[in-house]
């Protein structure tokens, strides 16, 4: 693995539902920056010129996996707020994306290009002992660690736009088909929810998206929503009871931010209603807040509401197109120092 970077600004102790994100708000490329809950200390921890992408926190909240462009390839690096270092685990000018860490920070499994196609791999958490995940001739994406680390769920892209989702066996090396065959509609996106025992997905068809239910050996499906909507991007709530999702509903032209119930009556409720479009949304650690980016005329914003969309708050002012939040774990064990 290649040389270390210091971080661009200082880092400071980890907490709950601290954001990392990334903005343009430098003027130039975007970046990676992270932020209190309440929109304060603003930080940025790169600098050009790579240019940030997908990110999220390690369990522990002491580092920042991020993917980053610079010439022709998509790298993964990591951005260790303990030391103030940014790291580049991958090599190579391919394609490298959806790197995520396994439940106990030992591990990331991510996408790449490097085998001439889109294959999923395993690497530990300091980029060593890079290995493929199946010996598979199918294309391969959105690898999900289930939440006791043993299994990983993807998508697999067999048919063309008909993708479908499988279960890997950590251990054993067997995966598992969960959609149909062939397929009858595009299966993506799985999510695991925080007791592992079922999987939240979207199905597309006749111009549809609806999110799903299933367990992870791909029995007891159910449709949690229906009709003409396009609900996208499921995430569980951190007590597996509700999932937040965006729509387009009712003839909308714009994304609105919902939650669904996972038992008794589905029927979605709304939290938006201001004729913005919403880009994202995610939890707060204890469930009791959400964090979503809406984009306004001067780009994409950072704002947060109660769970009921209540009390809501804007965290970005800035003239700038901030987005890719993520959320700090919900238990942060390091004290971070400063960077050197």
């Amino acid at each position: 693995m290649l040389a270390c970077l210091p971080l661009a600004a200082a880092a400071a102790q980890a907490g709950p539902d601290d954001i990392v994100f990334t903005s343009n708000r430098a003027g130039g490329l975007f970046q990676l920056y992270r932020m209190r809950p309440d929109g304060s200390q603003t930080q940025r921890l790169t600098q050009e010129p790579m240019e940030a992408g997908e990110v999220s926190w390690s369990p522990d909240g002491s580092k920042v996996l991020f993917t980053a462009s610079r010439g022709r390839g998509v790298e993964i690096h990591v951005a260790d707020l303990v030391s103030g270092d940014v790291r580049r685990l991958t090599q190579g000018e391919v394609l490298n994306s959806s790197p995520v860490w396994s439940p106990d920070g030992r591990f990331i499994a991510f996408r790449s290009f490097m085998d001439k196609s889109a294959k999923l791999y395993l690497m530990k958490a300091d980029g060593s002992d890079l290995k493929r995940l199946t010996a598979s001739d199918e294309e391969e994406a959105g690898p999900a660690f289930s939440p006791d680390g043993k299994h990983l769920a993807y998508v697999v892209l067999k048919h063309p736009r008909m993708p479908q989702i499988k279960v890997l066996d950590l251990s054993s090396g067997a995966s598992r088909l969960l959609s149909a065959e062939p397929p009858t509609a595009a299966e993506q996106g799985p999510v695991w929810s925080p007791d592992g025992k079922r999987l939240a997905y979207t199905v597309s068809k006749n111009r549809s998206n609806h999110i799903h239910l299933m367990s992870p050996d791909g029995t007891d499906k159910q449709a949690l929503t229906s009709g003409k909507g396009r609900y996208n991007d499921p995430q569980w709530s951190p007590d597996g009871s509700r999932l937040l999702t965006l729509a387009l509903r009712d003839g909308a032209s714009r994304q609105d931010i919902y939650t669904i119930k996972v038992s008794g009556a589905n029927e979605p409720q709304r939290l938006t209603d201001d004729g913005a479009e919403h880009l994202l949304a995610r939890w707060s650690a204890d469930g009791q807040r959400i964090f979503f980016v809406k984009f306004l005329a001067g780009g994409g914003k950072i704002f947060s509401s109660d769970s009921e969309g209540r009390q809501v708050r804007q965290l970005s002012t800035d003239q700038s197109y901030d987005t890719g939040i993520a959320m700090c774990c919900s238990r942060p064990r390091v004290q971070l120092a400063s960077t050197k």
